[in-house]
C-alpha cells in the first residue's frame, strides 16, 4: 500500500493558523521553534499555548522592549499626587433677639444723652460679649463697618460708657482692621444670611434691623479655623442676653 507524504509548505513559509500567527508575535516566540499539532505539521493557537521555551545556560540577549512580554515590563512611575489646598469657608449662626428693652433704654437715655444711638448700645454689647473670643481678639479691637464702605476700628469699648462711645462713633476717626468686625442692616424685612470675613477677620457680627414686633436676626460669621463652635455660640448668647437685659451695660 503506498504512503502518501506531505509536502513542504512553498518558499520555507511555515505552517500556521493566523491565531497561533498573532499570538507568536505578541509573546515574542518564532514559529521555527514549535513542532506543530494540527493537519500536516500546522501550528495551532494550543501549540503556542502550551510551548515552553529550553532553559539554556547561558544567558540570551535580552528581547527588544517592543517584543518583551507585558509582564516584563517595568511598572510605570507613578506621579505624586497634586496638593491642592482649599480655604475653609465662614461658619455661621443666627441668633432671633429681642431689641424691645433696649428701645426702652434708648428713649431714657436719650433725654440725657440723644446723641446716643441703638447701634452704640450694640457695640458695647459685642465688645463685652467678644471676652468669649479673647483668644482671637487679644487687644480687645473691633472695626466697624459703615454704610459708606468704611471700616472705622475701636478699642476698650467694653469698659467706655455709651456717651463716650457714641462720640468716637460720630468722630471722623481712622479707616482700620481688626480680627473682630461688626456691621448693620439698615432695612427690616432683610436677613442676614452669610457674612464675608473682612481680610485677615476672624469672626463678624451682622446685627439685622428691627421688625414689627421688636426682633431682629443677628448673624455671628467666624474662621472655624481659629474660632471653635462653642465659643461662637458663648458669644452670641451672651451678646443677645445683653441686648435683651440692656441695664446690664450701664453698670
Amino acid at each position: 500500500m503506498a504512503i502518501a507524504i506531505a509536502s513542504a509548505p512553498p518558499s520555507g513559509r511555515i505552517r500556521a493558523t493566523p491565531y497561533a500567527r498573532r499570538l507568536a508575535r505578541e509573546r515574542g516566540l518564532s514559529l521555527s521553534a514549535i513542532t506543530g499539532s494540527g493537519p500536516n505539521g500546522r501550528i495551532t493557537g494550543d501549540d503556542l499555548i502550551n510551548f515552553r521555551a529550553p532553559q539554556v545556560e547561558s544567558v540570551s540577549p535580552p528581547a527588544p522592549a517592543i517584543l518583551a512580554p507585558v509582564s516584563a515590563d517595568p511598572a510605570p512611575a507613578i506621579a505624586e499626587p497634586l496638593k491642592i489646598t482649599v480655604a475653609a469657608a465662614p461658619s455661621a449662626i443666627v441668633a432671633r433677639v429681642d431689641f424691645s428693652a433696649l428701645e426702652a433704654l434708648l428713649s431714657q437715655v436719650r433725654e440725657l444723652r440723644p446723641d446716643v444711638s441703638r447701634e452704640d448700645i450694640c457695640l458695647k454689647a459685642a465688645a463685652v460679649a467678644s471676652g468669649a473670643i479673647a483668644s482671637v481678639i487679644p487687644d480687645k479691637a473691633l472695626v466697624l463697618l459703615t454704610a459708606s464702605g468704611k471700616r472705622r476700628r475701636f478699642n476698650g469699648l467694653a469698659d467706655a460708657s455709651l456717651s463716650a462711645i457714641a462720640k468716637l462713633r460720630l468722630s471722623a476717626g481712622e479707616d482700620g482692621a481688626a480680627a473682630f468686625a461688626v456691621s448693620f442692616l439698615g432695612r427690616a424685612g432683610i436677613r442676614p444670611v452669610a457674612a464675608r470675613l473682612i481680610d485677615d477677620g476672624a469672626a463678624r457680627l451682622v446685627i439685622g434691623a428691627e421688625e414689627k414686633d421688636g426682633f431682629a436676626e443677628c448673624l455671628l460669621g467666624y474662621d472655624p479655623a481659629r474660632v471653635d463652635d462653642e465659643s461662637a455660640e458663648e458669644f452670641l448668647a451672651e451678646f443677645r442676653d445683653l441686648v435683651e437685659t440692656p441695664f446690664r451695660l450701664l453698670v
